[in-house]
C-alpha cells in the first residue's frame, strides 16, 4: 500500500487487510508512505501505532515498523539530516536533487512544508503554507485591550452562514516609532458545530 497518507479515510485500508486479507493463510503487506498532514487520517494512526511498538508502549508481532525521518526540532536545511532521513540518499534520489528542493524552499517559505513532509518524512500542520510559523510566533506579543481605548482603529467583519466561524477583527497602527500593530480578534461559532 504505497503512500498512505494520500487516503482520505480508511476504507480501502480496511477493505484491503481486514476484508481480503482474511481469506489468505499468511497475508503479508507493505505499507509504505511518507508522513502526511492529517492527523485524523489513516496513516497518522499507523505512523502512531509504529512509533508505539519502536518505543515499547505496544506489543505486536504481526507488525515491524521501520521510520526514517527528521526530528522536529532538527535543522531541515542540514545534509546530515537528509541522510539520516533518506536511507537511500545519493542512491535512487541524488543528493543534488535534495539541496535544489532545499534551496528553492529557502527562497518561497510556501515549499517549505512540502520539502519538509516528502524530503525528511516530517508531520507537518499543512502541505503548504505562506509564512514561516517561527515569524507568526514572533507576532504573539501581549495586547492590552484597555490601553487601546480611544486610539484609531480599523475593524474587519467575516459573517458566517451556517457551518462556519464569525470573525471581528480589530486593528489598531502604531502610534509611535518603535510600537506594533496590535490587533484583537474575536471568533465565534453556533454552539452546535462545537
Amino acid at each position: 500500500f504505497d503512500e498512505l497518507h494520500t487516503q482520505p479515510n480508511r476504507k480501502l485500508f480496511d477493505v484491503m487487510t481486514k476484508g481480503s486479507g482474511d481469506a489468505r493463510m499468511q497475508p503479508l503487506y507493505f505499507l509504505i508512505t511518507t508522513a502526511g498532514t492529517d492527523t485524523q487520517s489513516i496513516c497518522y494512526e499507523t505512523h502512531q501505532k509504529a512509533k508505539d511498538i519502536l518505543e515499547g508502549r505496544k506489543i505486536d508481532p504481526t507488525f515491524y515498523p521501520v521510520i526514517y525521518g527528521a526530528k522536529e526540532d532538527e535543522d531541515w536545511t542540514d545534509p546530515e539530516v537528509w541522510k539520516r532521513s533518506n536511507p537511500s540518499l545519493g542512491i535512487t534520489v541524488g543528493i543534488d536533487k535534495v539541496q535544489a528542493a532545499c534551496d528553492s524552499a529557502r527562497q518561497n517559505p510556501a515549499e517549505e512544508n512540502s520539502f519538509r513532509q516528502l524530503r525528511l518524512n516530517q508531520w507537518v500542520k499543512q502541505s503548504v503554507r505562506w509564512m514561516p510559523m517561527d515569524k507568526w510566533d514572533a507576532c504573539a506579543l501581549p495586547v492590552d485591550a484597555a490601553a487601546l481605548e480611544g486610539r484609531v482603529c480599523y475593524g474587519g467583519l467575516d459573517l458566517s452562514s451556517t457551518m462556519d466561524i464569525t470573525a471581528f477583527v480589530l486593528v489598531f497602527p502604531p502610534t509611535e516609532e518603535d510600537e506594533t500593530f496590535a490587533v484583537l480578534p474575536y471568533f465565534w461559532i453556533p454552539e452546535e458545530n462545537i
